[in-house]
């Protein structure tokens, strides 16, 4: 539905929350209505900080089950579990409609940024989908927030009443993302409306790991379930190959579809439509690549929208804008600098258990191997029955985690 402006507000849950305290942010594909499931799927900082928004059930699906459902056990289950039987107080809207404070009947108090820009609250920076939560004691419960250690990256955190706490680093990249965006760099009209011209600008800050093919496809947008958008495909070609795309300043911005013309077939719908663009491998599997650009489906990218009426364009050819921001698609490419609480750093994702003289170190399932560095002095690790090696680097000590069967990492500190 177009509108000027909107937010995501907890009303529901303020009226409902104790009737339905199991209610969710509701099934993946409708959240995210048409838009990159890796940007606003169930997984993603936009979904969860909409869960945490309003107190609700936190959700997985089919292809989270293992590790997604740790990451938000352990990320906010507990905030949840608290206010499972209690009523929202208070709910105020600061600095505009997208950054809001949520107060619960225990005390809990819930901070979310869903604007632009960042948002510091009591030490924490959120950035756009970040959320921090306190007890009302004060006392920080969980957080989506920007890494202490340089304001840029994207790191979680929580803690619990006993002490366990968790942090995940983001290290591991969640798509093979290609930092290429295809924008409409010009257009033109031809032959009275029955054919056209779009040039693609793709700008590139690295090439693509291979050589592949572009295609551009002509169709028409979706516009929700049921409906079948029809179109037709078409194609470009580029004199400079992918693999060599942002590798100097000259190929920075690769430009295609110059004296290619678009011919409109016979007996085209009515409707509007969108030139939509990409990568994919036409030596190998024939799979698209993900990119920086306006997410259509199927890994397709919109750079250009016109209507079509009586087999003619009508009107003129627009560029479709990119509703995300770099900011916004560097959350998928993994972290390159450790997260650090409370004496433990890891580009990795572990629940932490401080014991006397020890920590149980819990590593969530599904990663990659990833290093930890923990302070003190380090008298030995074990994993079970054997003993991991470390290095002892001064005050601090680093060893290598190997993510199997849940088993726990035991390190234990010479006092």
């Amino acid at each position: 539905v177009p509108c000027e402006n909107w937010s995501r507000t907890p009303w529901f849950a303020a009226v409902n929350h104790t009737n339905y305290s199991r209610h969710g942010a509701g099934y993946a594909d409708r959240y995210r209505a048409l838009r990159d499931p890796h940007l606003h799927g169930i997984m993603s900082d936009d979904y969860i900080s909409a869960e945490i928004l309003g107190g609700l059930d936190l959700m997985v699906d089919l292809g989270s089950i293992f590790g997604g459902s740790v990451r938000k056990h352990y990320l906010a289950q507990h905030f949840v579990r608290s206010i499972a039987d209690q009523e929202i107080q208070n709910v105020e809207f600061l600095d505009g409609i997208r950054r809001q404070r949520v107060t619960w009947g225990n005390g809990m108090t819930v901070y979310v940024n869903r604007g632009e820009g960042n948002w510091n609250i009591q030490g924490h920076t959120l950035p756009k989908y970040g959320f921090v939560i306190f007890d009302a004691k004060g006392n920080f419960v969980s957080g989506i927030v920007r890494n202490p250690a340089n304001e840029t990256e994207i790191v979680e955190f929580s803690q619990r009443p006993d002490g366990t706490f968790y942090l995940n680093g983001r290290g591991q990249k969640i798509v093979d993302l290609l930092p290429i965006q295809p924008t409409m760099k010009s257009a033109k009209i031809l032959e009275n409306g029955r054919a056209f011209e779009v040039v693609t600008n793709w700008k590139s800050d690295a090439p693509a790991p291979k050589d592949l093919a572009i295609f551009a496809h002509v169709f028409e947008p979706r516009r929700g379930y049921g409906f079948t958008p029809t179109g037709w495909f078409d194609g470009y070609s580029c004199s400079i190959p992918t693999s060599k795309w942002g590798t100097s300043p000259e190929t920075r911005n690769v430009e295609t579809g110059a004296g290619h013309i678009f011919r409109i077939p016979e007996g085209t719908r009515n409707g509007k439509y969108h030139v939509m663009v990409g990568l994919y491998d036409h030596l190998g599997d024939g799979r698209r690549a993900a990119l920086m650009g306006e997410f259509a489906q199927d890994n397709r990218y919109s750079v250009a929208e016109f209507e079509i009426r009586e087999g003619r364009i009508v009107g003129e050819i627009r560029p479709v804008a990119i509703s995300e921001s770099v900011d916004d698609f560097s959350r998928l490419l993994g972290n390159r600098t450790p997260a650090e609480y409370r004496g433990v750093s890891t580009l990795g994702a572990l629940r932490v258990k401080p014991m006397d003289k020890m920590l149980e170190i819990l590593p969530l399932p599904s990663l990659p191997e990833f290093d930890v560095t923990v302070q003190g002095t380090v008298k030995r690790i074990h994993c079970g029955d054997e003993e991991v090696p470390f290095r002892q680097n001064g005050e601090s000590a680093s060893f290598r985690v190997k993510v199997e069967d849940a088993k726990v990492y035991r390190v234990e500190f010479e006092k």
